[in-house]
């Protein structure tokens, strides 16, 4: 309840992604000196490793401010109370978070996935042991009449 009432009833992946945006702004408004400025600009010497990149935390507002079709955003930073409007305006911004929609109906059906495969291979197990059984039952019954057939000649 207290997040709840600290971001007044807002959607909290929105309120995060607002939150990054307006440290987004405060991090380039600052002087080039600054050490959180070199920290936010400064590239590694080392090269990435191979395969998908993982993303990073400016890779992540860039992609928001795509989102939210915000071309100009190195003019709009530097205005202060414009870009405070923008965060706000954005805070309530659904485009934020469909992709995290997506991702979680596309986990669902993953899981859902998952589940029939489970259950498949269940029954194509139960469907085994059940043939196995019944062929164990067929053989102890030959062997029996086979028994008994022997008995009778001697």
């Amino acid at each position: 309840m207290e997040l709840d009432e600290l971001i007044k009833h807002r959607n909290v992946t929105n309120y995060v992604k607002a939150q990054r945006l307006s440290w987004f702004r405060h991090t380039n408004r600052m002087s080039e000196t600054g050490i959180v400025k070199r920290i936010h600009k400064w590239k590694p010497f080392t090269g990435r490793p191979a395969g998908r990149p993982k993303s990073r935390w400016d890779d992540d507002v860039r992609n928001d401010l795509k989102k939210m079709k915000r071309v100009k955003w190195a003019e709009q930073v530097q205005d202060r109370s414009k870009w405070k409007d923008i965060v706000e305006k954005d805070k309530t911004l659904s485009q934020l978070y469909r992709h995290s929609r997506r991702r979680r109906r596309r986990r669902r059906r993953k899981r859902r996935e998952r589940i029939k495969r489970r259950r498949r291979r269940k029954r194509i197990r139960r469907r085994r042991r059940r043939r196995k059984r019944r062929r164990r039952r067929r053989r102890r019954k030959r062997r029996r009449r086979r028994r008994k057939r022997r008995r009778r000649r001697r």
